[in-house]
């Protein structure tokens, strides 16, 4: 995962399901050692999404408006969707460009460039 470096992943631990074939297979991982196996991934994925929308602070995109947010704001999408936050009561379905003014590890914080509509 650290080569790699995957904005998003999906951790899923196994559980085992009475009846099929990987319920009574030997040397099962017990629950505890599965379950710190999902939280350090999890950790990982919070880090490396975090490190890869730091770097896109300061950065111009132009995106698609898509959904309303919380209190006064939408949610956007750039082209590679990722998903950006914007303060304000905007528009849905429009093409804007942003700034983007800051980030977590689960999405960025943008605002609208003025005169740059799309």
């Amino acid at each position: 995962m650290e080569q790699l470096r995957p904005n998003i992943i999906n951790v899923t631990r196994f559980s085992r399901r009475p009846g099929t074939v990987a319920d009574t297979m030997k040397g099962q991982v017990p629950g505890w050692v599965s379950k710190e196996r999902s939280r350090e991934l999890t950790r990982s994925r919070f880090r490396i999404s975090s490190e890869i929308n730091a770097s896109k602070v300061g950065r111009t995109y132009s995106v698609l408006i898509d959904e309303k947010g919380k209190g006064c704001s939408v949610m956007a999408r750039t082209d590679d969707y990722l998903p950006v936050v914007i303060k304000g009561d905007h528009q849905l379905w429009q093409r804007v460009s942003v700034r983007i003014t800051g980030h977590a590890s689960t999405h960025l914080f943008g605002a609208m460039v003025p005169g740059m509509e799309n």
